[in-house]
């Protein structure tokens, strides 16, 4: 198609009309993930729980207390929520690879992405449309 992120975002949102989830939530059971390290290029805020943040650190063996291994704050608005201080790229994108470090434990914001976050508001269409692989759903989905 040639198409640019722009112009498929400009037709996603057409298509999704943001209140058709059904067609996002298809999209989300169907997309699978490539790893290629866009998303966390892209950085953003994501909440992280308390617990998820635990598991993060057992993963890292680092102490979730330690900034400089763990760049967070809680949210004062939603106790026992964090986000990350450090987003751009995201702090846990490995910078020589671009992919994610903690891959294996990510937290349930980076699960849902890129269908099911935009839907709950975690992200915006253009933070979907700079994932490959959501541009290759859509493109099929417009043919």
């Amino acid at each position: 198609l040639g198409s640019t992120a722009a112009e498929l975002s400009l037709c996603v949102s057409e298509v999704l009309n943001v209140s058709d989830k059904t067609l996002a939530e298809r999209l989300q059971d169907e997309f699978v993930c490539s790893e290629c390290g866009f998303c966390g290029s892209r950085g953003g805020q994501i909440k992280i729980t308390k617990q998820e943040l635990e598991v993060i650190g057992e993963f890292l063996e680092a102490p979730i207390t330690c900034a400089a291994l763990i760049p967070v704050r809680e949210l004062e608005a939603e106790p026992g929520v964090f986000m990350l201080t450090v987003t751009w790229p995201c702090f846990f994108q490995d910078k020589m690879g671009k992919g994610c470090i903690i891959n294996l434990v990510k937290p349930q914001a980076c699960r849902d992405y890129p269908w099911k976050l935009f839907l709950k508001g975690g992200c915006s269409i253009l933070d979907v449309m700079c994932c490959p692989e959501a541009r290759k759903q859509i493109e099929a989905v417009l043919k």
